[in-house]
């Protein structure tokens, strides 16, 4: 549900830096702002990615500069489904570039590999809406043909 948005821990804590823990462990216990999450979800499903970048620019405006757009796009979710999952979901692969972009290369690979609490991957999601080109990009960027569904 929208009003149990959390950030995601995807990485183990014995592979970040304290800094890093910290502000995952800050981000964890504030509440997601539901409004943008809500824009931001629509423009993915409806392919509007000026209004998705307007809403990711006003969202990182309200957390401040410590946190980065890979923070809302991996961190916002609703049961395990990031704004990564959506995209892929989306079948707009123009969309899922730009989300795809906004995640570091070294986060990227198990961003793409992420699964939700039904245990499906960005990957699965987008062979769902059936978006070859999704599907490519999510390859491109690490993602695992073997992953097993939960």
């Amino acid at each position: 549900p929208l009003n149990e948005l959390r950030l995601s821990q995807l990485l183990p804590p014995r592979d970040m830096s304290a800094l890093e823990q910290a502000k995952q462990q800050e981000y964890a216990t504030l509440r997601a702002n539901q409004k943008v999450y809500k824009e931001c979800v629509t423009s993915i499903m409806e392919n509007k990615l000026d209004a998705l970048k307007d809403a990711l620019d006003k969202c990182l405006l309200e957390l401040g500069p410590q946190y980065g757009p890979q923070d809302v796009v991996l961190g916002f979710q609703s049961e395990g489904q990031t704004l990564l999952h959506l995209a892929a979901s989306s079948g707009h692969a123009d969309i899922l570039e730009y989300v795809l972009s906004l995640v570091p290369p070294e986060q990227r690979k198990r961003a793409v590999n992420q699964q939700d609490q039904r245990g499906k991957s960005p990957l699965l999601n987008a062979t769902i809406a059936e978006s070859a080109e999704g599907m490519r990009l999510l390859l491109a960027a690490g993602a695992d043909v073997n992953l097993k569904n939960k």
